[in-house]
């Protein structure tokens, strides 16, 4: 039998499911080749076309291994099965990737998604407290508690868990109500029957199961008949559409002309008189004509061209990651936040933000951990709890993590990683809207456990009691979790570790020490051992990592830009693409949704009539290209901003200086790529917008030909340079108008 990297992610391929094999640059909802099992063998599987048109194909677990690991299969378990059929896990994975919902729709999905949430919390029984019942006289008398809990699960970022505590001892006890927190509107009462209604359709179809059909409502029928249609279609196109380019409001004229003389006609033959469209009718009409048809109609062809082409550069577990469990603890431990060698990276207002300000303050840890294995798949310090620091740690469990292992020397591998059927977290900053949508969209069903209830995650808790006593305790600058327990003990004055020693404190537990330590729960094995025979076994797990484009669409930070000629710019780079290049062509300039990795700048997801498409920046070719591809949003502007520091009045670089910027930055933060890695960055929409700003007067451009000395001496020679691609339809290599011939100074008469 043919020997397998261990390391690699396996995953399970059963009888109905679907696999599909991506296109490059394919996102969901694109075609691609979709396959699904004949039949199994000890050395891989075979998979024939999923419509039963061509020949069947072979694949070796190790291909199938590699693929899943390059992310280049998109596996969808139980896909061919009825919906009722579906294991409990897999019925959420209907719809994950987030629909394309208009801001108001989106904001009714979030307050039904808030309402179901507070009520199942409420009415849970297995907790043994459930405070109202599942009948509708018990949810009518208990409304504005529903409400009232419902407005915590609309908070954009989540209360602290000390808040948390206060709020539940408040309505246990009563007294004092707790002051702070985050604020957010109560969402409207509903009717018990429909909330009930929305708790079962939430169970089958997951968080988008609530979408409501309000824009199905109203009359869409015409309101004119098709007479009337044709002939106001046939007024607008002859005289609109004209070399002359009338006005709207002398098209409004004339088509009420023309109608009037109709009119006469049909009164003389005894017919029903036609209806005369007003002027919003008319100009309806005339925003429901191509762009492109409307200038070519209007200014001719070549004009139409030069407008409208697009500018070139432009519990009980059986399997690993069956169960992941996600929290957030304080560590006990002071550190003097040492902002060296990450100082080039982040300005001084976001050091402070991410709490690296030189001041002795405490950590927040969150942890990712396989219920199965005891492996640790994730990680993350911030100075307070996050959204994204949540959201990043859950990246952290799809990606390989071995160059965290590498910069520490460590001696075992950390490479294990994969996408987890089901995650357990508490109500702390987990049940924001932007983590929610983040594991929606990545096919992960969600179990929240009742706040005050700790034994209900017993993996994660249990984790962080042995951090405590098998790490923070032997590190200097440590807190006690109460004053009595402390004593005597001079923790600020031993406060001197660096935010560099912590992390490789921390990572180093973790993949030397915590993973090859026997636990009682695995009869004896360490996580890594666990892990190990999981996979000799074929113990692999269920789901297969999330391709790339799905991964920036989950993870990526949800933005609006305008679609122009030139494409779209984020964070100072400009991305385009044929299919976008098509959209302008018939659309004009418009706004599109776009999702910006900060991980990965090179490349950003835009929606398209409802379907993702991937668009690369238009260095794509060069140099640049290459290093942008990959390259992260920090490190992006720390080069930004030593090339303004070495020429503040420059505004354009050449492509080769950005380049060696890049590199440079690149260089300096692989020395501190460990700390660099570990630490939450926390961006989102409002901190790109703030980085947008300052970015918006830099511009780079292509490499100034160089002169070199001739052979014999005599002059120089430039080096020519070949043109650009030019990304677009074939419409933007059509000649430039006609301008005329060109003025020589001499006066003609």
């Amino acid at each position: 039998m043919t020997a397998i990297d261990r390391h690699l992610p396996q995953f399970i391929i059963g009888k109905h499911d679907r696999i599909t094999f991506p296109t490059v640059g394919m996102l969901p909802g694109m075609p691609g080749k979709s396959m699904r099992l004949v039949y199994a063998t000890d050395e891989g599987v075979v998979l024939q076309p999923a419509d039963g048109a061509g020949p069947s194909e072979t694949f070796s677990y190790a291909q199938l291994r590699r693929m899943n690991a390059a992310r280049e299969i998109h596996h969808e378990p139980e896909f061919y099965l009825p919906v009722a059929q579906r294991s409990t896990t897999l019925r959420n994975e209907i719809d994950v990737i987030a629909p394309t919902l208009s801001d108001a729709e989106r904001r009714r999905v979030d307050a039904r998604y808030a309402l179901v949430m507070a009520f199942d919390v409420l009415s849970d029984n297995d907790a043994g407290a459930a405070r109202i019942k599942r009948t509708d006289e018990s949810i009518a008398a208990n409304m504005d508690l529903i409400r009232d809990t419902a407005a915590e699960y609309l908070s954009k970022t989540g209360p602290t868990p000390d808040f948390v505590e206060r709020v539940r001892e408040y309505r246990e006890n009563g007294g004092r109500k707790p002051q702070g927190g985050q604020t957010a509107a109560r969402p409207e009462a509903v009717a018990p029957r429909k909330l009930r209604k929305w708790s079962a359709a939430m169970k089958v179809g997951g968080k988008w199961a609530l979408r409501d059909k309000c824009c199905n409502r109203g009359n869409k029928n015409g309101h004119f008949t098709t007479d009337e249609q044709g002939l106001l279609s046939n007024v607008i196109r002859e005289f609109y559409l004209d070399l002359n380019r009338p006005s709207v409001a002398q098209t409004v004229t004339e088509v009420r002309r023309v109608f009037l003389e109709k009119n006469a006609v049909r009164r003389e033959q005894g017919l029903t008189e036609m209806r005369i469209p007003s002027r919003d009718a008319v100009r309806s009409f005339i925003k429901g004509i191509d762009e492109l048809t409307r200038l070519v109609e209007r200014y001719g062809h070549r004009e139409a061209l030069k407008r409208m082409k697009p500018v070139t550069r432009g519990l009980e577990v059986s399997r690993p990651l069956e169960r992941v469990e996600m929290d957030e603890c304080k560590i006990d431990l002071i550190t003097i936040m040492a902002q060296a060698g990450l100082l080039q990276l982040f300005t001084p207002e976001e050091l402070v933000k991410m709490g690296l300000d030189n001041k002795k303050r405490r950590w927040w840890l969150v942890f990712a951990i396989d219920c199965r294995t005891r492996m640790i798949l994730g990680m993350k310090l911030t100075n307070e709890p996050k959204t994204t620091a949540a959201s990043e740690c859950l990246r952290m469990v799809l990606e390989d993590k071995g160059e965290f292992a590498d910069a520490v020397g460590a001696l075992t591998p950390w490479s294990h990683r994969g996408k987890p059927e089901g995650l357990v977290t508490d109500n702390g900053v987990f049940r924001s809207i932007e983590f929610t949508d983040t594991y929606a969209n990545l096919g992960i069903g969600l179990l929240r456990t009742v706040a005050g209830a700790p034994g209900m995650r017993g993996m994660i808790e249990r984790l962080f009691r042995t951090a405590i006593m098998s790490l923070f305790s032997r590190l200097s600058g440590r807190v006690f979790s109460n004053v009595l327990e402390r004593g005597d003990h001079p923790s600020e004055e031993r406060a001197c570790l660096t935010t560099e020693q912590l992390a490789y404190a921390i990572v180093r537990w973790v993949v030397d020490i915590y993973h090859n330590t026997p636990h009682e729960g695995l009869g004896g094995l360490t996580p890594l051992q666990q892990w190990g025979r999981d996979m000799e076994d074929g113990n692999y797990p269920l789901h297969a990592l999330p391709t790339r484009a799905t991964t920036r669409i989950a993870f990526g930070v949800p933005i609006m830009r305008q679609l122009s000629k030139t494409g779209i710019t984020v964070g100072g780079i400009r991305y385009h693409d044929e299919v976008l290049a098509h959209r302008h062509l018939s659309h004009g300039d418009h706004d599109v949704e776009v999702r910006w990795d900060h991980t990965d700048i090179g490349r950003i997801a835009v929606c398209v009539e409802n379907r993702w498409i991937e668009a690369r920046s238009v260095h794509r070719n060069g140099l640049l290209g290459q290093a942008l591809d990959g390259l992260s949003a920090a490190e992006w502007d720390a080069s930004v901003r030593a090339l303004r520091a070495s020429d503040p009045k420059r505004q354009a670089f050449d492509e080769s200086v950005v380049h060696a910027a890049i590199k440079d930055i690149q260089a300096m933060n692989h020395r501190q790529q460990l700390e660099y890695k570990v630490i939450n960055q926390d961006w989102s929409e409002k901190r790109l917008a703030a980085r947008e700003e300052v970015m918006m007067s830099f511009e780079v451009r292509p490499d100034t030909p160089r002169t070199h000395q001739t052979a014999d001496d005599y002059g120089r020679t430039i080096q020519p340079r070949a043109p650009m691609e030019n990304v677009g339809s074939e419409a933007a290599a059509l000649p430039k108008p006609d301008r005329g011939p060109k003025f020589d100074g001499k006066a003609k008469g």
